[in-house]
């Protein structure tokens, strides 16, 4: 194969960026004619204009820009969503985490010569009495968003817990001895924290002129280490009459899992594959529909209606404070798809429904158009509406 040859097979390769059409023919001819005898590849300027060219060509209507932000908007939503869509998938591979905390020692770690108790002894601490049932997301203690799935390790009230901010030092120290990152500073807070994500501490403190005072006081902090968070909290004070023990008062902790490195790369992948999709897809429907009116309206109205409120839903990803941020990042891809029982939505979740609402009825519309008999409309004759 000559170098020209070599030339015109990668050319052809660059301009499948633009829609099909005479178009492709006509730069493919100009790119040959412009290019030096000695060049065998296309030069990273040529690439650069020729993709920002075809990209924009997919869309059609060469004088609109608002197809322009449409075609945006769809590609960040269908992004979001096949973000979204690859990591729930994703978390059905990840490692359990029944046995890790006895594996590695961390309840010795934690607790050295206390009676650990967790899901593992049968004892119904969190969710399930049984380790293996905890799924990857389970729904905050309100049914108002969700978080990881965890284990939770408790040990019965001492005299060393009770004394809640020498020993929760302690914990920390020994954890970082043992290769623990800490993820903050320790925070002291009224009640016993409830595991709730969407407010800070998630506790069960009472909010102002509504219920009554406690006494009880908790100290927590989270720690992270080879694919696991641990989070530690530890208790003082009561409520009780005559000043007994409370029975919340303990010292626990819990652990979850971090997101692998895979998990990243497929949540990238499919967020990729959403951006490319949702912009050639309009492309798509934007070009069949060009120059016919009516069917453009039919088409463009419902997407614009939904268009910012969809582009809102999809966007607040970091749904938990205090938390690590790429948890953060999962539990609020997690939530696009989820259904939303604090709202009423018991099966489906509304932005996926509204995105439904806003790409059926286009897609609809643009597939049941009678195709134009002459083929591809001019580039200097297209309609520039949209």
């Amino acid at each position: 194969m000559t170098g020209g040859e070599r030339l015109e097979r990668r050319y052809r390769r660059l301009i499948r960026v633009y829609p099909p059409g005479p178009r492709r023919e006509e730069l493919l001819n100009t790119l040959l004619d412009c290019a030096p005898p000695d060049r065998v590849r296309p030069t990273a300027r040529e690439v650069g204009n020729v993709v920002r060219h075809g990209v924009r060509a997919r869309l059609g209507r060469p004088k609109s820009r608002s197809i322009v932000v449409l075609a945006a908007l769809a590609a960040l939503v269908a992004g979001c969503f096949g973000a979204a869509g690859m990591s729930v998938l994703g978390w059905q591979f990840a490692p359990a985490l029944t046995g890790v905390v006895q594996a590695q020692g961390i309840d010795r770690t934690v607790f050295p010569g206390m009676d650990v108790k967790g899901c593992e002894d049968g004892d119904e601490w969190v969710y399930s009495s049984n380790c293996a049932d905890m799924p990857a997301f389970i729904w905050n203690p309100d049914n108002e968003g969700t978080r990881y799935g965890y284990l939770e390790y408790v040990v019965a009230p001492t005299a060393a817990t009770l004394d809640h901010l020498t020993f929760t030092t302690g914990v920390r120290d020994r954890l970082v001895a043992d290769g623990w990152r800490i993820g903050g500073d320790i925070r002291v807070h009224d009640g016993v924290d409830d595991l709730d994500t969407s407010v800070l501490d998630g506790t069960s403190a009472p909010f102002p002129s509504n219920d009554v005072e406690t006494n009880v006081r908790e100290a927590t902090f989270w720690a992270h280490r080879d694919g696991l968070v641990l989070e530690f909290f530890d208790a003082t004070g009561s409520d009780e009459p005559g000043g007994a023990i409370d029975p919340q008062a303990t010292a626990r902790f819990t652990v979850a899992r971090s997101a692998p490195w895979w998990l990243w790369a497929m949540t990238g992948a499919g967020a990729l594959f959403g951006i490319v999709g949702g912009w050639l897809l309009t492309g798509w429907i934007s070009r069949r529909l060009e120059g016919n009116g009516p069917a453009t309206v039919m088409a463009a109205l419902p997407a614009w209606v939904c268009a910012l409120p969809l582009t809102y839903g999809v966007l607040p990803l970091n749904e938990q404070v205090g938390r690590p941020w790429e948890e953060g990042l999962f539990v609020g891809l997690h939530a696009k798809l989820a259904a939303w029982p604090d709202l009423g939505f018991t099966v489906l979740n509304p932005v996926l429904v509204l995105a439904f609402g806003a790409f059926l009825p286009a897609l609809a519309v643009a597939a049941t158009i009678r195709r134009r008999p002459d083929g591809e409309i001019p580039w200097a004759d297209r309609d520039p509406s949209f």
